[in-house]
């Protein structure tokens, strides 16, 4: 049987001193092919904490310039993620997820809908499943008048298959949970 690949993705230290444990992790397991992935906005604090951990990544971005905007960042991360798109063609892959820097900020929406729309038209007729976690709820999302509702949010939840919505809360933390960490979080299929 070939190996689950899995690829994490991140580029500031808060975020590598997250997910360097759980790349560690994913990597120390015989069944999953554990891919890293920098975009290294924090190019110095990033190395930093990548070398406390000893990680190596597979895909370095470098996407840092000075005085960018966040859009500007997220649309580099997209562009440098044709690797990603490729990596995603064997048939033993079974889709994407999106976590870490909140997918759902607005700007983050509004960069991430030309990279799934890529993503979809790359595997047409459902051929990836796409997850999303999220801090916010889905009623936010759907909310026409919240901060977290854009031009590109329906068509952002249109393409995902499942939602994992709500903060993870430290005082309903239940590692007992499946692909969440407190029980306020939800799974909603949303096709």
């Amino acid at each position: 049987m070939d190996k689950l690949r899995i690829m994490s993705v991140f580029g500031t230290r808060p975020e590598a001193i997250k997910m360097c444990p759980l790349v560690q992790e994913l990597a120390s397991r015989p069944e999953i092919e554990s891919l890293c992935c920098v975009t290294a906005q924090h190019r110095q604090m990033l190395d930093s904490v990548l070398e406390v951990f000893e990680m190596t990544p597979d895909y370095d971005l470098d996407i840092m310039t000075p005085r960018q905007t966040l859009s500007t960042i997220t649309s580099k991360c997209l562009l440098g993620m044709d690797e990603a798109i490729e990596a995603l063609k064997p048939d033993y892959i079974a889709g994407l997820t999106l976590l870490g820097g909140e997918p759902m900020e607005p700007d983050n929406q509004r960069a991430l809908v030309p990279f799934l729309r890529r993503v979809s038209a790359s595997f047409p007729d459902g051929g990836k499943t796409l997850w999303v976690y999220t801090g916010c709820t889905l009623e936010e999302l759907q909310d026409e008048g919240s901060r977290w509702r854009t031009e590109v949010t329906g068509e952002f939840l249109a393409m995902t298959d499942v939602l994992v919505d709500g903060p993870f809360v430290e005082e309903l933390k239940d590692i007992s949970l499946r692909f969440r960490g407190s029980s306020n979080q939800r799974i909603i299929r949303l096709r």
